[in-house]
């Protein structure tokens, strides 16, 4: 495309068309889109081993970055089994272990989380990095390769139940499967923007998307702030509007772990705060 037409086609779009997206006209970008991304893996843990009430304990297990198993830092060869595109879970078995090495929750051991994507559906349901899955839907796996691959082949949008055991103690979850963890779509034509992922999406309209802009997104609030006025979930989804430059505002929030729900507006800069209140209230 010549220099001329160039100006003249970012003259006609007004200040919305950018280099960015004349390049992307008519096409999808190659790239994963970074909005909604399911932000990396859940921050792991550790758990003592033999603590007794006024001793230390002897050793400690803990799970590195890559889902490995260590005992006092030493890596633990365990069957490990991944899942990487309907919950973005692994597991390895604890049931390997001897009896000392077990993690105090889980004594008869089971198939220990290894890792979690921050945005799985099992982690917005509450699974948490070192949880012992001891069944799904209802049935014992046989290894933890078995409960991978059940994952695996469970149909998207179709809800599982997890029996688990927790350093908080036994419980059960239940999560819908996603159609594929990292799926993403991005669309750049001129005044109009849109993209999209299993976590969020959002479209814009008009110059830097100014005249109209909505978002919705199912994200991991962890570090939002505790206590104080409004006390923040740990998972949130998130419906915003923006119109006419943002002369008005509105963001509504639902805690997915209760249902509360939190309204907040703004015309000319100025509205109510919001409160928390229950769902249907």
């Amino acid at each position: 495309m010549s220099k001329v037409a160039l100006l003249i086609l970012v003259i006609a779009c007004g200040p919305g068309c950018t280099i960015y997206n004349v390049k992307f006209l008519g096409k999808l970008p190659s790239r994963p889109v970074p909005l909604g991304k399911f932000l990396g893996k859940l921050p792991s843990r550790s758990v003592p081993l033999g603590a007794a009430e006024g001793q230390e304990p002897w050793g400690r297990l803990a799970l590195d970055e890559l889902g490995t198993l260590t005992l006092n830092g030493e890596p633990l060869r365990l069957p490990y089994a991944h899942e990487p595109r309907r919950f973005g879970a692994a597991f390895v078995d604890a049931s390997a272990l001897p009896p000392a090495w077990r993690p105090p929750h889980a004594p008869e051991g089971g198939f220990l989380v290894a890792s979690l994507e921050r945005m799985s559906p099992l982690a917005v349901a509450g699974l948490r990095p070192f949880d012992v899955v001891r069944a799904l839907d209802g049935a014992a796996p046989a290894s933890a390769g078995a409960l991978a691959e059940s994952l695996g082949r469970v149909e998207p949008g179709r809800a599982v139940r997890l029996d688990v055991l927790t350093p908080r103690g036994p419980t059960s979850i239940e999560a819908a499967a996603l159609a594929d963890i990292d799926a993403s779509l991005s669309l750049n034509l001129f005044l109009f923007d849109y993209e999209r992922s299993n976590a969020a999406w959002h479209f814009g309209l008009g110059p830097f998307t100014h005249l109209a802009y909505h978002w919705e997104a199912v994200y991991d609030s962890e570090k939002a702030p505790e206590g104080g006025e409004h006390p923040w979930p740990r998972y949130v989804k998130t419906s915003y509007w923006r119109f006419l430059f943002d002369l008005f505002q509105s963001w509504t929030w639902v805690d997915l772990a209760t249902g509360r729900e939190r309204t907040r507006w703004r015309l000319f800069g100025l509205g109510p705060e919001g409160e928390w209140k229950e769902a249907g209230s």
